[in-house]
């Protein structure tokens, strides 16, 4: 029963052949280019900021 897990540059891929799944964790890297004092994050903002991630992250 097979267990593979591989680390990649971005992430770790783990699979299990016996149970048919694949798990994949993503690391993130921040680059803050902003100095406080910062306004804080409308509602709206952080939403749209969160689609945009999941977009590039999907599309690629």
């Amino acid at each position: 029963m097979p267990h593979i897990v591989r680390g990649i540059g971005w992430g770790t891929i783990d699979i299990v052949e016996h149970q048919s799944r694949v798990f994949f964790q993503q690391r993130w890297k921040y680059s803050w280019q902003e100095t406080p004092p910062l306004n804080p994050w409308s509602l709206a903002a952080d939403c749209q900021g969160n689609l945009i991630i999941f977009l590039i992250s999907h599309v690629g």
